[in-house]
Order: C-alpha cells, then sequence, then structure tokens
C-alpha cells in the first residue's frame, strides 16, 4: 500500500524528484527528458525505458516528503486496513 500525500507533500517531492532526476538527465530517454522539460516529472516513474527504470528504482520514495498530516493519515488507513479481512468464497468468516 502507498500513498501520494497531500497537495505540500506531492510539492516537496516534485522538487525533490526532480533534482534526482536532473542529477541524471544525460542518461534518461529523449520521452523522459521531455517529460521533465514539461515540468512532468512524476510521469517519469511511469517510463517503461530500461534506461529510465534503472534510474527510477534509485529515485526518493515520496514516504521521505509526507508531511506529519499525511503521514498520520495514511497510518491510519493502514491500520484500518489491517483490521480487514478477506472473505473467501466457502468460509464462515
Amino acid at each position: 500500500m502507498n500513498s501520494l500525500g497531500d497537495d505540500a507533500t506531492r510539492q516537496a517531492y516534485r522538487g525533490q524528484l526532480k533534482e534526482y532526476l536532473m542529477a541524471h538527465i544525460g542518461k534518461l530517454s529523449a520521452d523522459s527528458q521531455a517529460r521533465i522539460e514539461r515540468n512532468s516529472v512524476l510521469r517519469v516513474l511511469d517510463s517503461k525505458e530500461a534506461e529510465d527504470q534503472e534510474i527510477v528504482k534509485q529515485a526518493p520514495r515520496i514516504d521521505s516528503c509526507y508531511t506529519a498530516e499525511a503521514r498520520e493519515r495514511f497510518l491510519e488507513v493502514q491500520e484500518g486496513t489491517s483490521l480487514l479481512r478477506p472473505v473467501h468464497p466457502g468460509s464462515s468468516c
């Protein structure tokens, strides 16, 4: 499970991710370079290009940018889902 956090989280993450990707700009595909230029840095994470995937594997994670509120909300959601149990056909639960 993951979370994109709140607006402040996403804004901070975009900046951190762009800084990281700019340090590797020459190794990224032309498509990813164009995405960065258009300020669509999050879309680089979706790239299927082999050269991009290697760089994306080492990219900073969004949870490093969570605000206190976003982190708390995510923990609440995780806790709530841990209380749920999948119901399987034929089970008595």
